[in-house]
C-alpha cells in the first residue's frame, strides 16, 4: 500500500465517520438544520463509502457508479442551503447552483457523446465554483459576527475553502493526468473532513469551552455601579446587548411577567420600537414558554393565530428565542432575541442565551446581598453609637451622683 493509497483510505474512513456522526446527532435531536447537514455529509460519505466497500465486497454496479457521482455533486448546493439558515442569498443562487447540478448530472449520463475529460472538468470546475460562492458568504458571515458563532462559521469557511481547492485538483487532474498532485487532493478532502466535524457536530466539552470563553468576556463587562445609577435596567440593557452580538440577532430585550403568565412591561430592549409592538401583540409563544420555564424558539411561520402570524411578519422578524428568567429577589421575566432568519445552530444559541441570564440574574443578587449587608453594617453602626451615647450618659450620671 502507497501513500496515495493511504491517504485515500483515510479519507473514506473520515468522511464516512462523518455521514454517521450526522446521522446520530439528527436522530437524536432532528431539526431542520441538522437534516440538512445530514444530507450534506451524506453526499460527501455516500460515494466514499462504496469505494470503501469495495475493498472488501464486489460492487461493480453502474447504478452505484452513478448515484454516487450524483451525490458527490450534490454537495455545495447542500452546503449553499446550511448557508440560508443564518445568511439568506439570493434565490436566483440557489436556483442557479440546483440548475448547475442537473446539468452535471445530464452530462454525466451523456459522458459517452461528449469528450469524457471535457465532462469530468466541467463538473469539477461547477463544484468549485459553487463550492467558492458558498466559502464566501460563510467568511462575510463569520465577520458581521463574533464569539462562538464567528468561530465556527469561520472553520466552516476554511474547510469548505480547502474542499474547493480539492475540486480545483481534480479539475486540473483531468486535464493534465500526469500531473503528481492527488495527494494533495486527497489530503485537502481528510482536513475538510474533520473541520466540518468540528464546526457542525464538535463534541460537548468543545462547545462549553467556547461558550465559556464568550461568557467570561460578559462578566467582564460587569461593573459595580454607583449609588445613584439603576443598576438593574443597566444590567439588563447590557444583557441585551450581548445577546444581540452573540445571536447576531435583529434585536433583543427583557420584558416582565406577572402571576398570570402575561407581558407587563418591558424593562430593557435594544429596539424599543419593536418590543413595543411585540408587547402590544402579547403573542401566545411567550406565555406558552413561561409555562414550560424552559428556553425555546419559535419561528413566526408556525404560529397558528393568522393575524399575529402577519403582523410579526410585518416586523421583519422570522424566529423568537425565548430564555425565562427567576429570580429570588427581583423579578420573574423572559429574554426575548428576535432573528430575521433562522439559526444555523439554534441549540448553542439557547444554550448561551441561558448561561448570560443566570449569570445576570447572579450579578443582581450579589448586588442586592451587598446593599443588605451594608444597610446592616450602617443600621448596627447607629445602634453602636447610640448605645456607646446612652451609656456615656448613664456613666456621666452616676458620676454625678456620687459627688452628690
Amino acid at each position: 500500500m502507497n501513500v496515495n493509497d493511504i491517504l485515500t483510505f483515510n479519507t473514506q474512513v473520515l468522511f464516512i465517520a462523518l455521514s454517521i456522526f450526522a446521522l446520530v446527532d439528527y436522530a437524536r435531536r432532528g431539526s431542520a438544520r441538522r437534516r440538512d447537514f445530514f444530507l450534506f455529509a451524506l453526499a460527501l460519505g455516500f460515494p466514499l463509502s462504496i469505494t470503501f466497500l469495495r475493498r472488501f465486497v464486489p460492487l461493480n454496479s453502474s447504478f452505484l457508479n452513478l448515484a454516487g457521482a450524483f451525490a458527490l455533486f450534490s454537495q455545495p448546493y447542500f452546503l449553499f442551503r446550511l448557508l440560508q439558515y443564518f445568511r439568506p442569498s439570493r434565490p436566483r443562487m440557489g436556483i442557479l447552483i440546483l440548475v448547475g447540478f442537473f446539468l452535471c448530472c445530464i452530462l454525466l449520463l451523456n459522458r459517452m457523446a461528449v469528450d469524457p475529460v471535457l465532462t469530468v472538468t466541467i463538473i469539477f470546475s461547477y463544484c468549485a465554483a459553487a463550492e467558492a460562492y458558498t466559502t464566501w458568504g460563510f467568511y462575510q458571515g463569520a465577520r458581521a459576527t463574533r464569539g462562538t458563532l464567528r468561530r465556527r462559521l469561520s472553520i466552516i469557511a476554511v474547510s469548505s475553502e480547502v474542499f474547493t481547492v480539492a475540486f480545483i485538483i481534480n479539475a486540473l487532474k483531468a486535464q493534465f493526468p500526469s500531473l503528481g498532485i492527488s495527494p494533495i487532493a486527497q489530503v485537502a478532502a481528510a482536513v475538510s473532513a474533520i473541520l466540518f466535524y468540528v464546526a457542525f457536530i464538535p463534541p460537548r466539552w468543545l462547545r462549553r469551552a467556547w461558550q465559556m470563553e464568550e461568557l467570561r468576556g460578559y462578566i467582564a463587562q460587569a461593573k459595580i455601579a454607583p449609588p445613584d445609577e439603576d443598576f438593574v435596567i443597566e444590567n439588563l440593557q447590557r444583557l441585551s446587548q450581548t445577546a444581540t452580538h452573540v445571536t447576531t440577532s435583529l434585536a433583543a430585550g427583557v420584558v416582565k411577567v406577572d402571576e398570570l403568565t402575561s407581558v407587563r412591561s418591558i424593562l430593557a430592549a435594544t429596539d424599543p420600537r419593536l418590543f413595543g409592538r411585540l408587547s402590544a401583540l402579547n403573542p401566545s409563544f411567550i406565555e406558552q414558554v413561561w409555562e414550560s420555564r424552559t428556553p425555546a424558539y419559535r419561528q413566526v411561520s408556525r404560529i397558528t393565530d393568522a393575524n399575529q402570524r402577519q403582523q410579526l411578519k410585518a416586523l421583519g422578524v422570522q424566529t423568537w428565542l425565548l430564555v425565562p428568567i427567576q429570580s429570588q429577589v427581583y423579578f420573574d421575566g423572559m429574554l426575548i432575541v428576535a432573528l430575521t432568519d433562522r439559526s444555523l445552530f439554534i441549540d448553542d444559541d439557547l444554550d448561551m442565551l441561558e448561561l448570560l441570564t443566570q449569570e445576570c440574574i447572579l450579578i443582581l443578587d450579589n448586588h442586592r446581598l451587598i446593599e443588605e449587608l451594608q444597610g446592616t453594617d450602617a443600621r448596627w453602626g447607629v445602634q453602636v453609637k447610640q448605645r456607646r451615647k446612652g451609656m456615656s450618659v448613664l456613666s456621666r450620671q452616676d458620676t454625678a451622683s456620687q459627688v452628690g
